[in-house]
């Protein structure tokens, strides 16, 4: 209206012939609004109508996908345990694992939450900067009611936070204690939860992985004393005076961070043991111990900073047949280290078919010498980032001295991220190969290249030969860790040609 104007009172008659056109056009509105939802409702109903392929499928066959699907969904810590089980991580369970297909809609969450194979496989972890809330109990609780008569696998271990994650699932778990199949939880100083109510009530446990961070006294830990089932034990930094379990039915035992005269003791009360791992530690303060005989162990396990020479001598295993050695501590490796070994063989009266040895490239030498002592062993595997020339030598002593490895016959070598000295390697393969006479001859090569790692081109000469040895039935295989792409498919199985 124009200010210049005066203003104008509309009439009545105008004000009802404006009122019934706002009205004409609300109806219009209304009628049209109608004939949009009967259309949305046609379409929802044609929606619903349709059968998704994945939803045709009878519940036993989506089971079946789901299983699988689970069986390659592994979380950080891998499979865990002796029996090769996946354990799905609480942090990401909104994200990955049985809680998301439960949510994808009425079908899969009725089919997951009748899965109690889905639900009983627990690993709860924790990197955040803020400590577990009450959140991650409430999420537990609701995963255990979906386990039906499961056996449980509960892993505690990993978190920044792990005492506070103890203390606030324990509650939780604890009632489920007659279904434990596997347990890992750390066990601080105070013991603030009532761990002890648990006693004679783990028919069921199997494997148990027992941790502590403090060396603060405590009280004795009592509740793993009756385990009818426990067979194998990991005891991380915690006094073995600290707690009473069933070592006679012990068949693995792994020892971190223990004295060697309390390791010794205990070993006394393990007649029973087929695996031993040790992380000992040496105190000059403590009375020598008296030497153990173990008659059944099998494989033998000796981790970083490990002074073979301060402890070796206290053990004899006549049945010993796997020896897995890692080196990676600070401490300069002894001279005597590789004599009391070989002095621990002889002693010992065993033959020893295959070793593992994880090393970084400053403990190549080392590496060596332990070989140098194993020299009955068929089969040797090496864990070790090592230079392009330490591999070298490697293959060349292994072509070069017929007495290095005499009856090697498989040889691994993962986690390379190295040039591979292909000439090098098609000697060592035709030395151990062709004119062996009686000798065994190396009958497996493969090698597991890190992703990411380059070669340069192989020399020509060298690939003839591999290529002849594969010909002849020597199984040579070059991986990595991803899908391979190099240039090298000749090199991937037996089989391969070109």
């Amino acid at each position: 209206m124009d200010p210049a104007t005066p203003d104008v009172v509309p009439s009545n008659p105008s004000l009802r012939n404006r009122l019934t056109e706002l009205s004409l056009e609300i109806n219009d509105l209304y009628a049209q609004i109608e004939r949009l939802e009967a259309e949305r409702r046609s379409i929802v109903t044609a929606l619903d109508a349709i059968v998704y392929p994945i939803l045709s499928l009878p519940a036993d066959i989506t089971t079946e996908i789901f299983a699988h699907y689970f069986d390659d969904l592994l979380d950080d810590g891998g499979k865990w345990g002796e029996l090769q089980i996946p354990l799905f991580n609480l942090e990401r369970a909104r994200h990955v694992g049985p809680f998301c297909l439960s949510h994808v809609c009425r079908a899969w969450r009725s089919i997951a939450v009748e899965m109690p194979s889905l639900w009983n496989r627990i690993r709860a972890t924790s990197l955040q900067e803020n400590a577990p809330g009450p959140d991650w109990r409430k999420l537990l609780d609701c995963w255990l009611s979906r386990t039906g008569s499961r056996m449980l696998y509960l892993d505690l271990v990993g978190s920044h936070y792990r005492d506070v994650q103890t203390r606030l699932l324990f509650p939780s778990i604890a009632s489920y204690s007659p279904r434990w199949r596997v347990l890992g939880c750390y066990l601080n100083t105070p013991i603030l939860f009532p761990i002890d109510t648990i006693r004679g009530r783990i028919p069921l446990l199997r494997e148990l992985d027992i941790r502590r961070q403090d060396d603060a006294p405590g009280d004795r830990i009592t509740a793993f004393s009756e385990a009818p089932e426990l067979r194998k034990v990991q005891l991380h930094h915690l006094p073995l005076d600290s707690i009473s379990l069933p070592w006679a039915q012990l068949t693995h035992l792994t020892l971190y961070g223990q004295s060697i005269a309390c390791a010794i003791e205990v070993l006394h009360q393990t007649p029973n043991l087929v695996e031993l791992s040790l992380d000992l530690c040496h105190r000059p303060d403590e009375a020598p111990p008296t030497p153990v005989i173990l008659h059944h162990v099998r494989k033998l396990s000796l981790s970083d900073g490990f002074q073979l020479s301060k402890f070796i001598h206290y053990l004899t295993l006549p049945r010993l047949t796997t020896f897995d050695i890692s080196y990676f501590g600070e401490s300069p490796v002894q001279d005597s280290d590789g004599a009391a070994l070989l002095a621990f063989f002889r002693l010992s009266n065993c033959v020893v078919e295959s070793v593992v040895c994880s090393t970084s490239p400053r403990y190549e030498a080392m590496a060596l010498s332990i070989l140098a002592t194993t020299d009955m062993a068929s089969k040797v595997t090496i864990h070790a980032n090592w230079y392009s020339s330490a591999l070298s030598n490697l293959f060349a002593r292994i072509a070069t001295k017929p007495t290095f490895l005499p009856n090697l016959e498989s040889l691994y070598l993962p986690d390379c991220q190295t040039d591979i000295p292909f000439v090098e390697l098609a000697d060592m393969l035709s030395a151990r190969w062709y004119n062996r006479g009686n000798a065994p001859r190396l009958k497996t090569f493969h090698l597991t290249r890190t992703a990411g790692a380059v070669d340069h081109t192989p020399d020509a000469s060298a690939v003839a030969k591999i290529r002849a040895l594969m010909n002849d039935g020597v199984d040579i295989r070059i991986e990595t860790t991803i899908k391979h792409t190099s240039e090298y498919p000749f090199l991937l199985t037996k089989n391969s040609r070109r």
